[in-house]
């Protein structure tokens, strides 16, 4: 347990230290919070993909992006078990609808933006993860 809290730490600790790098004006902190979210929701489900989705986006100091994350993780998690396809897409349109309700059209554009980058980098690992593979294992 203390390890899992150590962990997330360092992982906060070097998404903060990523926060002001920007791409294209495309967040690299965002974009890789994005994928650790997804990550651990496909590997331990809905309530470390929401945790892991919420220190994330504290990470990032905006209002809406820590609670899009977390949102985003829960959902993803609860429909890997399915498809990974599903759980992205699902994850994507819960984020974005929770973004879209707290913040409007301003900030929309910029975190539809990055989280499409992150799925981005994600899908081709997605078909890597050994967690995933060994879920569907389980389910035959």
């Amino acid at each position: 347990m203390y390890a899992q809290g150590a962990n997330f730490a360092l992982v906060y600790l070097f998404l903060y230290t990523l926060r002001e790098v920007q791409v294209y004006n495309v967040s690299v902190s965002f974009v890789l919070a994005v994928v650790f979210t997804l990550y651990l929701a496909a590997g331990r489900g809905a309530l470390y993909g929401a945790a892991a989705g919420m220190i994330g986006g504290m990470a990032q100091f905006a209002p809406a992006v820590a609670p899009a994350l977390a949102v985003a993780g829960f959902f993803a998690g609860l429909f890997f078990e399915y498809s990974a396809y599903v759980a992205m897409m699902v994850s994507f349109v819960a984020a974005c609808g929770y973004c879209m309700y707290t913040e409007g059209l301003e900030r929309f554009g910029f975190f539809t933006a990055d989280f499409l980058c992150g799925l981005a980098i994600f899908f081709p690992l997605s078909h890597f993860l050994p967690v995933v593979r060994e879920r569907k294992r389980k389910k035959e």
